[in-house]
């Protein structure tokens, strides 16, 4: 990966423009990610089966801005381990343990140095210092037919990164740092039914319990429960005519150290088929009412924020397809499963 950018600030000065050498920047990024995996699988009889994997993988990191003779150079190997076991007692039930090593990594803007002014009294900077962060999952799960499953998860969040505020007189700054550490546990069961032959019915329920801890001394951790309940129905009124209605449900949580509160969607729409030609047309967030609500903790101040991000909207789509419908042929069936993943 390699990119090259600048950024230029300017005051207008008698007419003319004066590059402002404090926020102009210039920023170089190159990136080198080497892998190698091994993976194996094996069916011990038609109940059991192992899947197991191992990646390791280097990263050469060099970022450096010209401007400033600032030059930061960093290497790291880490190991991703995988393992998936299933267990089938008959043909409606399955059970089965996944776990899972995986990194993720900064975006350009979080490492680059460049500020972002949204006003001339806030704006956010990137760290190019910043590091990867890993998570470790691990599940338990049941499925019963098609119809109900339950999963019962931890995850943990190492080296966590993210934006910290902070208030120097009347600015406001954002910046980017490897701060937290966050352990996730959770339930998560999901139903599908077809209640008649007119109504077809899904629910998901989640609930989790999360607990952080900050290496900075500023930011202010929060623990405690989540969860959220979301129902989709379709109604076929004809065979050409289904109707679509769906409702999400998010129940105040806590994660790092915001603290978000409760919000809802309603969403609706209608599907029409005339032989080769589909029409599909959809209403998200009726209500308006999927805000993003909450408060921010830090070391003798909070951050309250309430943001919207327009998505009330009507959406209408078209489709014809051409030539026959059936066609005489082989086909190759691919699944992309997480669980067929060895890295």
């Amino acid at each position: 990966f390699d990119n090259n950018s600048a950024t230029g600030y300017y005051n207008v000065v008698q007419q003319d423009y004066q590059e402002d050498s404090s926020k102009s920047n210039r920023f170089i990024l190159h990136e080198q990610n080497l892998a190698a995996y091994i993976s194996s699988q094996k069916d011990f009889n038609k109940q059991w089966s192992v899947k197991a994997g191992l990646r390791y993988e280097y990263s050469i990191i060099d970022g450096h801005s010209p401007d400033s003779t600032t030059h930061n150079r960093f290497q790291y190997g880490k190991w991703f381990p995988t393992l998936y076991i299933t267990y089938k007692p008959g043909r409606d039930h399955t059970f089965s343990f996944n776990y899972s090593k995986r990194i993720n990594r900064p975006n350009f803007r979080q490492l680059s140095p460049f500020r972002w002014y949204t006003n001339p009294y806030s704006y956010y900077t990137g760290n190019p210092l910043l590091q990867p962060s890993y998570n470790h999952n691990i599940e338990l799960a049941y499925l019963y037919k098609s119809i109900f499953s339950l999963t019962l998860y931890g995850q943990e969040l190492v080296n966590g990164y993210g934006g910290i505020v902070e208030v120097n007189g009347d600015r406001k700054v954002v910046i980017y740092e490897n701060y937290l550490n966050r352990f996730n546990t959770g339930v998560e069961a999901t139903f599908g039914l077809k209640i008649f032959a007119w109504w077809e019915h899904r629910d998901v329920m989640s609930f989790n319990y999360s607990h952080s801890r900050s290496s900075v001394p500023e930011v202010v951790p929060v623990q405690g429960f989540g969860g959220y309940y979301s129902t989709y129905n379709t109604f076929t009124v004809t065979r050409a005519i289904s109707l679509l209605l769906n409702f999400s449900h998010y129940l105040p949580s806590n994660s790092g150290n915001v603290h978000n509160k409760a919000d809802y969607s309603l969403s609706t729409g209608a599907r029409l088929g005339l032989g080769k030609v589909q029409v599909n047309i959809t209403l998200s967030d009726i209500l308006r009412t999927a805000q993003d609500r909450g408060v921010i903790y830090y070391q003798g101040y909070v951050q309250n924020f309430n943001e919207y991000y327009d998505v009330r909207r009507i959406v209408l789509a078209l489709t014809y397809t051409f030539g026959k419908t059936k066609v005489k042929g082989s086909s190759k069936q691919v699944n992309f499963k997480e669980t067929q993943r060895a890295n």
